[in-house]
């Protein structure tokens, strides 16, 4: 049954959902990583996230193709979850190293 309703409550669900996500990496990397390559840093985990992204929707579509199910694309997905869990819990911010700023007043 198509309703507008729906539609719309999904789109602004699914944008305050996505639009938080940009917003939690960079307090990840923030607590995580501190000093004056931070920008260099959570450019590179940006870009990361952008590849990850182009390159999983390609494969996704190809493992379709070549299966015509998406069991393997649930399977790796979970493995890539598993895996980034696994990075995230290593990285834990117990185990930071504290840098130094220099604060000069004007």
């Amino acid at each position: 049954m198509y309703s507008p309703f729906i539609i719309y409550a999904f789109a602004v669900f699914y944008g305050m959902g996505y639009g938080m996500a940009l917003p939690a990496l960079m307090a990840s990397a923030a607590d995580l990583f501190q000093g004056k390559h931070f920008g260099s840093i959570l450019g590179v985990m940006i870009l990361g996230g952008y590849f990850g992204g182009a390159l999983g929707t390609w494969m996704g579509g190809r493992f379709f193709d070549l299966t015509q199910t998406y069991r393997v694309n649930f399977l790796v997905a979970g493995v890539v979850m598993l895996i980034s869990a696994l990075l995230i819990w290593k990285a834990r911010p117990g185990r930071v190293r504290l840098v130094r700023s220099i604060v000069t007043s004007e």
